[in-house]
């Protein structure tokens, strides 16, 4: 009899230490809370392999790593909800995290915190197709790292007269996709992905080719205060928006179809390469490694231009320095025509520097100890602006005084 009770008490703690299965939060609290229903039923706490569902309004903080199946945040009503990983703990999501949309009404939830989550995907919406009101469902993410292996896919759908838009706003941290961008705007909806909310400081990571998926006209607004957008993968096609800071990392050609803007930082490393395809207005480049060619273009560049060992293939173009900015880094540059242009502005040599077509200055170039010489003779160098040479003679007896042109205007001024 007493074999008998111990082996009623082994399967006891064996069926409620071993459970694997689905848990829906029931209420609000830490994630490994064994306080009943804070957030867990009867404090159970999911362990890997669980399919962890959240309801609306169940904010749930992770404090400690864990491990789980999957996690969908249900759609039971419009209450918003947030998951919280904190400070060095990560939680992983061996398959997927959805935000479901639902028939009649809204759904929201925010991830959060300074810790990171790693999954397989991410999904907005997609899941109830017969929606029977127009309806929004939006995922935020504040989390500082977000990783998953395969795609980010934000769903709408189209029901007849009744619609469910998609939004993910990307308001902070950064979201790394080893997949694809899946934005399914069918007929009648509205989906969008925002780096332009909130703190407006997210990074946003593709690694996957194609970069970008796209049904219908979604929209990607990728140019908020501070944001960025990596292409770390192999050969992809940058998205046709503007652009805060955008790099091109990883290997292969990066397609710039009608890409005209990047206000901020312009960066090219790995042995990526990208030739522009219409001219540019860019804050700052800078070519760690890499290859940019420039075509036949005029771009206007406001800030600092940066090589440290990539290549620049200035072709037939022309890059003007609108702005007050050094040209420098570790390699030199060679430009096609270079305009140093603006009001009241200064450009300033910090390399070693080559033009292969005509220098005009207009503004005030000051060239400090380096020189900005006509790599074969031929050109034209105009100034109507200040140049600034080296050395206490000035003039054109300084010592790095532009050679090689043709033809030289000297109708400004020369120190």
């Amino acid at each position: 009899m007493k074999k008998f009770y111990s082996l009623i008490l082994i399967v006891l703690v064996a069926t409620t230490t071993a459970i694997a299965g689905p848990i829906t939060s029931a209420g609000s609290g830490n994630w490994n809370s064994t306080t009943p229903n804070a957030p867990w039923p009867g404090g159970i706490v999911p362990s890997a392999g669980d399919d962890v569902s959240i309801r609306p309004g169940d904010n749930i903080t992770v404090t400690a790593d864990a491990t789980v199946g999957s996690i969908t945040f249900l759609n039971t009503s419009a209450t918003s909800r947030t998951l919280t990983v904190n400070t060095g703990v990560t939680l992983t999501v061996t398959t997927g995290i959805t935000l479901q949309n639902s028939l009649t009404t809204n759904t929201a939830a925010t991830i959060a915190g300074a810790g990171t989550i790693n999954c397989a995907s991410v999904t907005v919406g997609g899941t109830a197709a017969l929606v029977t009101s127009n309806s929004t469902s939006t995922l935020t993410s504040t989390i500082t790292a977000l990783s998953m292996t395969g795609n980010l896919s934000l769903i709408g759908v189209d029901n007849g007269a009744r619609d469910n838009d998609v939004t993910l706003n990307l308001q902070s941290g950064t979201i790394s996709v080893g997949g694809s961008v899946v934005l399914n705007e069918v007929s009648g909806t509205s989906v969008t992905l925002t780096l332009a909310s909130g703190a407006q400081t997210g990074t946003l990571k593709i690694s996957g080719t194609p970069a970008f998926s796209n049904t219908g006209s979604p929209a990607f607004t990728a140019n908020g205060t501070n944001t960025t957008v990596e292409y770390a993968g192999a050969a992809q096609t940058v998205s046709p928006v503007s652009y805060k800071n955008l790099t091109l990392s990883g290997s292969g050609i990066k397609t710039m179809t009608s890409i005209n803007t990047v206000s901020g930082t312009f960066l090219v490393s790995g042995t990526a390469s990208a030739t522009a395809a219409t001219s540019m207005s860019i804050g700052a480049v800078d070519i760690e490694s890499g290859t940019f060619n420039g075509s036949t273009f005029s771009h206007s560049v406001s800030g600092a231009w940066t090589n440290n060992g990539g290549t620049y293939t200035a072709s037939t173009g022309t890059i003007t320095f609108s702005g007050s900015a050094t040209i420098g880094g570790t390699a030199t540059t060679t430009f096609n025509n270079l305009i140093i242009s603006g009001s009241s502005n200064t450009v300033t040599l910090g390399v070693n520097t080559s033009v292969a077509g005509n220098l005009t200055v207009s503004d005030n170039f000051n060239l400090s100890i380096f020189s900005c010489n006509r790599t074969a003779s031929g050109g034209t160098l105009n100034v109507t602006g200040t140049m600034r040479l080296a050395g206490d003679a000035g003039g054109q007896t300084g010592s790095n005084f532009p050679t090689n042109f043709t033809t030289v205007t000297l109708g400004g001024t020369v120190e």
